[in-house]
């Protein structure tokens, strides 16, 4: 779960995209050696069949994360924002054609033999050729912003290429790199998890690769302890869990109801039930760090559990304080119980903002869902200062506080530093959306 008091939500993979916005500007990574006329933008693709040497059709069905090797090489096309794909294969095994009934596959997809594929097939645009049996990041489809006609683009050494539509289709009819790259050629440089499974062998290091990349600190946005500590008990969680058909929405709900047994821990009276009320946050947290991880591995990211999951979080940190109030006034009094209260409202309106923030101002990867949309952050001052309290180290100090014995001391800190942070925020706010309209009427 998010730290208190702003709950930045980095869970899920999900929600919707503004790019009018003033605020927001488009972040990316990577970069491209390669001329600069034909855009990624809605490409086409063709996947080369294990007639081209990729596996064989029985590797291709092979659970890879949760999803069947060659759905996965679909899913992330897809989400890179290919509209088209084309499975190249003289005799598609009827087992791989049943993957394209999947819920999740939205862009069409044809399966045709080689000496089938013409230029016309391929919209006259970009064409990633991608072996079927290659894993990547679809990240790095996205971060190739164009690329020339008569060029040819390699990614690393993953078997991956990128050309135009009309060498696309000479190279289906005499399948050969070499053949491919007689023009210019260039090489997209990525950091991002790819590997090519040739055999069983290739599964466990493909999907250490894939694991790793869950606990990638995009852009900084975790704090030292969660990124460090948390999110490693959450991909152990996950990899327990990823055999098993639970969707990540199940997962949100598991992570909210542990979450309301730690609140009901912490309204108690007594040293120990404060400690299991610290620890069983720290379960939720754990739990709520996993939901996102499935919904990326099983490509089931959607704005409803990026929503939900959202919600539910706030609700939690909403209320958090004002159990510790009910529970410290039943062993030191009811001024503790009045703090809390303050701590309540509070938190309300700080949460209150973090939800403006993640739904209007800025969109972190748990917050995109379809191919178009991009992951964008905000500039503005409002949503930095969201984000520099928004990590969720507050569970850590929370835990250390309980331990000693010292809550009373932190609700009379929070009941009045937690005001002066809303405050803060609705002037940021106010400010600075008074500037944006006025910037745009002057436009």
């Amino acid at each position: 779960m998010p730290s208190y008091p702003i709950a930045l939500r980095r869970g899920h993979d999900r929600l919707l995209i503004n790019h009018t916005h003033p605020f927001i500007s488009i972040a990316r990574r990577g970069h491209t050696r390669h001329s600069s006329r034909m855009s990624m933008n809605g490409f086409s693709a063709i996947v080369l069949g294990p007639e081209f040497g990729n596996g064989s059709s029985d590797l291709l069905t092979r659970s890879i994360g949760g999803v069947p090797l060659l759905l996965r090489t679909f899913l992330a096309l897809q989400r890179g924002g290919c509209v088209h794909i084309i499975y190249v294969d003289d005799e598609p095994d009827e087992g791989l054609k049943a993957l394209q009934n999947d819920k999740r596959v939205q862009t069409r997809i044809e399966w045709l033999a080689a000496d089938e594929v013409k230029e016309a097939e391929l919209q006259g645009g970009a064409v990633a050729i991608v072996p079927a049996s290659t894993v990547f990041d679809y990240q790095i489809l996205r971060e190739i912003d164009d690329v020339a006609d008569a060029d040819c683009l390699q990614i690393n050494e993953s078997g991956i290429l990128v050309c135009g539509s009309r060498r696309a289709a000479e190279f289906c009819q005499s399948p050969s790199v070499s053949d491919l790259m007689t023009g210019e050629t260039g090489e997209f440089a990525t950091d991002r998890y790819l590997h090519r499974i040739q055999s069983n062998d290739d599964i466990k290091p493909a999907m250490r690769k894939i694991y790793e990349s869950l606990a990638d600190n995009e852009g900084g946005l975790e704090g030292f302890l969660d990124h460090v500590v948390t999110r490693r008990f959450s991909i152990l969680l996950t990899r327990m869990l990823i055999p098993f058909p639970i969707s990540p929405n199940l997962i949100t709900c598991l992570s909210f109801l542990t979450g309301l047994v730690a609140l009901y821990f912490f309204s108690l009276p007594g040293y120990v039930n404060k400690i299991w009320g610290a620890v069983l946050l720290h379960v939720a947290t754990v739990i709520d760090h996993s939901d996102g991880e499935i919904a990326r591995l099983k490509f089931q990211t959607s704005r409803f559990g990026g929503t939900l999951d959202l919600v539910l979080d706030q609700i939690i940190y909403t209320f958090l304080m004002l159990a510790v109030g009910i529970g410290v006034a039943s062993d030191l009094g009811q001024t503790y119980f009045w703090l809390g209260v303050a701590c309540a409202f509070g938190s309300f309106m700080g949460c209150l903002y973090t939800t403006v923030n993640q739904l209007f101002e800025t969109r972190i990867p748990a917050l995109v869902e379809r191919p178009e949309e991009e992951v964008v952050r905000s500039e503005s001052r409002f949503s930095k200062m969201i984000e520099t309290f928004g990590t969720r180290e507050f569970g850590y100090y929370l835990l250390f506080v309980a331990l000693i014995d010292k809550l009373h001391w932190l609700l009379w800190v929070f009941a009045f530093g937690v005001q002066f942070f809303w405050i803060i925020l609705t002037v940021l706010y106010l400010t600075e959306h008074r500037q944006s309209r006025k910037a745009v009427a002057d436009a």
